[in-house]
């Protein structure tokens, strides 16, 4: 930059001005979205989209509200310390439905708030029907993490399922890949 005073006198040349551009573009959609039923659940996994700022990514599971029917957009899949980031368990009971999974990038750019759902982002959608796997009885059952971080489902007198004789318990550490079907 030069500046030029009244007089016409010219300054010597200062350093280059930059500028940044601020990003305005949302990263694309992840590609190659896939889902595998795992015990409880589902294992997704992608590829990151072309976009070169990728700094994380957003993963949603569709459930339905019992009293308006509509999809609701919840944050409950898992990660863990052997997955990579673009790979995450989203526990669930596996009830005969299909459950949709909505996957997005996010470029840290500030243009959309971390705490905004689905429909802020340029996601990628899949659907899974899981088979019904739960003991007759078994209804409005859900999966938690708990503290530890360990995975339990199971039944129990109090929880208003009725008789659990012969009801299966299992147990998984969040981040690990959980046991196969049918092992102890």
């Amino acid at each position: 930059m030069v500046t030029v005073d009244p007089q016409g006198h010219a300054s010597r040349p200062g350093p280059a001005a930059t500028a940044t551009t601020p990003d305005t573009e949302r990263p694309a959609p992840v590609e190659n979205l896939t889902a595998e039923i795992i015990p409880l659940g589902v294992h997704l996994t992608w590829t990151p989209p072309a976009d070169d700022d990728v700094q994380s990514y957003a993963v949603w599971q569709g459930v339905t509200d019992p009293e308006t029917g509509e999809t609701v957009w919840e944050d409950n899949c898992w990660t863990g310390s052997s997955l990579t980031a673009t790979e995450i368990y989203c526990p669930t009971v596996p009830d005969g439905a299909a459950h949709v999974y909505r996957v997005a990038a996010s470029d840290g750019s500030g243009l959309i708030d971390p705490y905004a759902g689905p429909d802020a982002f340029h996601t990628a959608d899949i659907t899974v029907t899981l088979p019904d796997t739960r003991p007759p009885g078994w209804t409005g059952t859900d999966v938690r993490e708990d503290q530890y971080p360990e995975l339990y489902v199971g039944c129990s007198e109090s929880s208003g399922l009725g008789d659990c004789a012969g009801s299966p318990a299992t147990a998984w550490s969040a981040g690990t890949r959980p046991p196969p079907p049918g092992s102890p």
